[in-house]
């Protein structure tokens, strides 16, 4: 097949299904390539506002840096994309992103490098780079108009804060406390509704609270919500982790603060770093804090998210300004 101009790697099944759902009818249509073959592939022409960019769209077959990274070599060398691309979830540094939140790295390293003695790891990380005008193109991206993203009503609002409140006393210190509100008016209507209660310690849950907020883990999808997309660093390692114990230990990193943890991401960048790709982009959806409190309840929704924010970040960077020629010749 001729040039492709992005290549968007996926680690599963549901996120490379997220990527497919959030292209919409600016993919006319998809095709099947090479379906014989190891790394099979659809791609396609995503077009807007008369611009256009070929693309092409795989996953691997499973989690991981080595999975993911074969699969972005074998494509980059076929089909010598301009820019490759990863869309899926993440953990999120509990500290600085919101469940649902979006991360577009801009520096990836893999944080087990480095040599292990007795006294521990000594770091040894190879930091990979997002192109600066890439950086500067995520920083600037609103999730405003996507169709995951939505402003909270005051019911939101005080959904968010009885779950915030079964995990800690102190929601306000959280990073989406800013988003929800207006809080002189949900505060009193929890209180006057017997959800919740104040003491000299603080807010807290009432019993009819705690049975609400576990009907609502249980019984309520993620489909909407007020989601930030956050440009900072990702770490990649090479086990899933769910002890809350890994945002202390990336604190020696020599990277701060580290924004999200997953498996492949360094891959990614060292794809396109070795390979001479011009570009490259990861974006994640905050799924867990890597914690024991993990679950999948928001894995859809980040990945979702993160397809509908790195296809914005694309089209950003792809269709404005300096479009890629091959792409509009391709297309006439």
């Amino acid at each position: 097949m001729r040039d492709i101009d992005v290549v968007v790697v996926t680690a599963l099944r549901h996120e490379h299904e997220a990527v497919i759902r959030a292209a919409g009818a600016r993919v006319d249509r998809w095709t099947h390539h090479d379906r014989d073959r190891s790394t099979p592939y659809l791609a396609g022409t995503y077009a807007s506002g008369g611009r256009a960019f070929t693309v092409a769209v795989a996953r691997a077959t499973r989690m991981g840096l080595p999975a993911a990274a074969s699969v972005a070599a074998s494509l980059v060398e076929r089909l010598h994309p301009r820019c490759l691309a990863m869309s899926g979830v993440c953990a999120g540094n509990p500290a600085e992103v919101a469940l649902g939140d979006v991360i577009v790295a801009d520096l990836a390293f893999s944080y087990g490098e480095g040599k292990r003695t007795a006294g521990g790891l000594i770091p040894d990380h190879r930091h990979l780079t997002m192109p600066d005008s890439w950086v500067r193109a995520a920083q600037d991206l609103s999730p405003r108009g996507l169709p995951s993203h939505a402003e909270p009503t005051e019911r939101d609002s005080a959904r968010w804060l009885l779950e915030r409140l079964s995990h800690t006393a102190e929601p306000w210190r959280h990073p989406a406390w800013h988003r929800y509100g207006p809080w002189h008016r949900v505060l009193p209507a929890l209180e006057s509704g017997g959800l919740l209660t104040w003491s000299a310690d603080g807010a807290a849950l009432t019993p009819d609270g705690r049975v609400l907020v576990q009907r609502e883990r249980h019984h309520t999808a993620v489909r909407r919500m007020p989601f930030a997309v956050a440009v900072g660093p990702i770490a990649s390692g090479s086990a899933v982790v769910d002890d809350g114990r890994v945002w202390r230990r990336l604190r020696t990193s020599g990277v701060r603060p580290v924004l999200g943890v997953e498996l492949e991401a360094a891959g990614i960048a060292t794809v396109a770093h070795r390979l001479d790709v011009p570009f490259w982009a990861v974006v994640k959806g905050v799924a867990d804090h890597a914690d024991t409190r993990k679950d999948d309840r928001y894995v859809p929704f980040a990945a979702t998210a993160a397809a509908e924010v790195l296809w914005r970040l694309l089209a950003d960077r792809l269709l404005s300004g300096r479009a890629l020629d091959r792409a509009a010749a391709q297309t006439r």
